[in-house]
Order: structure tokens, then C-alpha cells, then sequence
């Protein structure tokens, strides 16, 4: 009965060694789990931030070239209404056909 009671002590004790180092783990692991959704909260709201960075560039690139645009078409509306104006004028005073032939 001794040994009996003795083997079976050591396997409670073996048993609650494992189930101490099993608890052990188990608490490393949710630290773990912890820390990956902090920073997986961390990079979505990193990655919410450089979206809203690339829509405002995107804008101001999209505002720029529009105005750049804008600028080309005014200038070549202005250069075309010089042109007729020039014709225009010259045309009044009949030199317009002597001005294009040389």
C-alpha cells in the first residue's frame, strides 16, 4: 500500500508540474495573443491614416494638374484670340493677304 500511495503521490506530483507549467504557457500565450492584437490595432489604424494621406495627395495632385491644365487652355486661348485679333485688324486695313505672303 506504501508504494502504491508513494507512486501515486509522484504522479500528482508529476501531474501538477505539468498542469503549472501548461497554466504557465497558456499565460505566455494570451500576453502573446495580447500584444499581436495591439499592434494589429496599431498598423490598421497606421494604414487608416496613410490612406487618408494618399486621398488628400491624390487631391492636391488631381487640384494641380487641373489648374496646370486650366493655364495651358487659357494661354492658348489667349494666344488664338491674339492671332484673330492680329488678322482682325490687319485685315481692316488690307494688309492682311501682304503680311501672310512673306
Amino acid at each position: 500500500i506504501n508504494a502504491n500511495l508513494s507512486r501515486i503521490m509522484k504522479e500528482k506530483s508529476t501531474m501538477t508540474q505539468r498542469i503549472s507549467s501548461l497554466e504557465h504557457s497558456v499565460a505566455e500565450k494570451n500576453s502573446r495573443m495580447l500584444t499581436l492584437v495591439t499592434e494589429r490595432e496599431t498598423m490598421v489604424s497606421d494604414l487608416r491614416r496613410m490612406n487618408r494621406t494618399l486621398v488628400s495627395l491624390t487631391a492636391k495632385v488631381e487640384r494641380y494638374e487641373d489648374k496646370e491644365s486650366q493655364e495651358k487652355a487659357n494661354e492658348a486661348y489667349d494666344k488664338g484670340h491674339r492671332q484673330r485679333s492680329r488678322r482682325s485688324l490687319l485685315s481692316r486695313f488690307g494688309l492682311g493677304a501682304k503680311v501672310e505672303a512673306s
